[in-house]
């Protein structure tokens, strides 16, 4: 018998979610404030929620006739929808807010500046790198 599909609302569903949490962060500026960063981490509350409730939904939807494993496959493919949704964000807030990547970079260098060990041409090797390759504007 063929087994019910939930996985793709419940996917797009907290994808959504966690960039408007993302978002209201960003534009609120509260994830720029020092000693503020831990609460991006915040997004990730609906994303264990929304995963569980997918598991659960699975299981209503197939009349409890489900093994771990299709409860698990149907909670994986949700989370890859929900990296999908995360992803096309991160890389459309590259280009939309621009000075987003500035600002974390700023972050990371008075981060870097406070470590006593990190001299100023490591401090300004370490952000050149991390200026290559930085697409996830959140963290």
């Amino acid at each position: 018998m063929e087994k019910k599909q939930i996985h793709i609302p419940y996917g797009f569903i907290i994808g959504i979610i966690m960039v408007v949490i993302y978002l209201t962060l960003y534009v609120t500026g509260i994830i720029y404030k020092p000693g503020m960063q831990w609460i991006s981490w915040l997004a990730y509350v609906p994303f264990l929620i929304g995963i569980i409730l997918n598991a659960n939904a699975y299981s209503k939807a197939n009349n409890a006739d489900i093994t771990f494993g299709n409860a698990f496959g149907s909670c994986f493919k949700a989370s890859m929808i929900v990296a999908i949704v995360i992803v096309a964000y991160s890389i459309t807030t590259i280009y939309i807010f621009p000075d987003m990547k500035d600002k974390m970079l700023e972050m990371q260098r008075a981060q870097l500046a406070k470590s006593p060990q990190m001299t100023d041409e490591l401090c300004e090797k370490k952000c050149e790198n991390e200026n290559k390759v930085l697409l996830i504007p959140h963290h």
